[in-house]
């Protein structure tokens, strides 16, 4: 069982996640995959970079 299986499975309705703003790449993929932008930003530490990320939701 996959995440999003496991989400259904426990009466989620809904999944989000965070990408790295600007990784083309793994934006794609999740649009590809059902994933939508909600316009919501944030940025934070990994290790000593400050990283911009986005948030993307999708039903499940």
């Amino acid at each position: 069982m996959d995440a999003l299986d496991a989400m259904r499975v426990q009466g989620w309705r809904r999944a989000a996640l965070w990408v790295l703003r600007d990784n083309a790449h793994a934006r794609a993929f999740y649009e590809r995959g059902g994933w939508t932008p909600t316009g919501a930003e944030r940025a934070e530490h990994i290790g000593t970079a400050l990283t911009p990320q986005v948030r993307y939701t999708r039903p499940l």
